[in-house]
């Protein structure tokens, strides 16, 4: 990208939203790859960000789109221009390492421009109906420029794609726009107002990251500016609607440990009316004692899997993995209580006498 910004205040007419177009080749457009042992170092650079322990931190890797260069391309029909986008793909990563941190001049040194990760990012200047311009506070918790005042915006994701078709890509490009709007200023989706007034607006080029580059639309709405002020005062979320709380893993273990709750004190009273029943060692009462105490052991271990899963960090992309590990663990669990439980009632039903006897011993007593 050789210039700025890309000026296109002297076309014929309005570049509606959906009047661009890109070339997607990742063997034309991807980055090139940096020498080993540099890569190695920015590896290293990103796992020490990974294991930063600062509270809410967001950090987590997904691929982009990588914007490598800008085409003009003329109407002979209306004498107008398109606007085309040489897209490959990178990832978040890639940013962070390469132009978001401040690196040692060692290091620096050798990212070259077609090294740099220059993810396409998307932004949307919103016009309320008395003509105010809506801006967002990026919250702490955001390792990228956190604290300062911005549009919404984003980034498109390759992820989201059915297929790498132009129109699947540009359809992203477009949603996903719209999508940070609803998503950091709280609007309603079916007020804004696509149809009539979003455009392109101008490519921009952020000099302080390296020239990373992102597509800026406007988008006007029918709200007044106190409307919105009042919506995204009251949302009570994180970074626009990014909340980090763990809410999964903490309804989770609200129901489990109900059910749980109930069940431990249940196989607490079959272990005393096991251990009490002196009269009757025979081998269904072995496997029944054995049943109970493994249940209680399930449920200690179960108990404290989800103690952790309610407290654990989630915005951090390795905690993300821990937690699905955890998760998956306690549903064995479970599944094993269930069995477990389930051998146990077909024992008493096969053999009453079993969990009979110290209530009839204490009577006799």
């Amino acid at each position: 990208m050789s210039s700025t910004w890309i000026d296109i205040s002297n076309l014929k007419k309005p570049l509606k939203f959906n009047e661009f177009s890109v070339n997607f080749n990742t063997d034309l457009y991807n980055a090139k790859p940096l020498p080993n042992d540099i890569q190695k170092k920015l590896d290293n650079r990103w796992n020490e960000l990974l294991n930063d322990d600062k509270p809410g931190r967001i950090l987590y890797n997904e691929s982009k789109f990588r914007l490598h260069s800008i085409d003009w391309k003329a109407n002979e029909d209306d004498d107008s221009k398109q606007l085309i986008l040489n897209l490959g793909l990178t990832d978040y990563k890639s940013f962070i390492c390469t132009q978001q941190q401040i690196l040692p001049d060692e290091i620096r040194q050798h990212i070259e421009e077609d090294h740099l990760s220059h993810p396409l990012g998307v932004g949307c200047l919103l016009i309320t109906s008395d003509n105010y311009f809506v801006f967002v506070k990026r919250s702490s918790a955001c390792i990228d420029s956190p604290h300062m005042y911005d549009i919404p915006g984003g980034h498109a994701e390759p992820r989201n794609l059915k297929t790498n078709s132009k129109e699947d890509i540009i359809e992203e490009i477009i949603s996903s726009t719209i999508a940070e709007c609803v998503d950091e200023t709280n609007v309603d989706r079916n007020s804004l107002l696509v149809d009539s007034f979003f455009f392109v607006i101008v490519v921009v080029r952020n000099q302080t990251q390296y020239g990373r580059p992102a597509i800026e639309f406007c988008l006007r709405m029918p709200k007044g500016g106190i409307d919105i002020e009042h919506q995204t005062t009251n949302q009570g979320t994180l970074d626009g609607g990014h909340s980090t709380f763990n809410n999964y893993a903490t309804k989770k273990t609200l129901a489990n440990s109900s059910f749980e709750l109930a069940l431990l004190i249940t196989n607490a009273v079959q272990l005393k009316t096991l251990l009490g029943n002196k009269a009757n060692h025979d081998t269904l009462w072995y496997v029944g004692l054995a049943l109970v105490c493994a249940s209680l052991l399930i449920q200690v271990v179960n108990a404290c899997i989800l103690v952790l899963m309610g407290t654990d960090d989630i915005s951090k992309e390795r905690r993300q993995h821990r937690l699905i590990s955890l998760n998956n663990f306690s549903l064995i669990l479970s599944v094993l209580l269930a069995i477990v439980n389930v051998v146990l009632n077909v024992i008493v039903a096969v053999d009453p006498q079993i969990l009979a006897g110290t209530i009839n011993g204490t009577k006799s007593a």
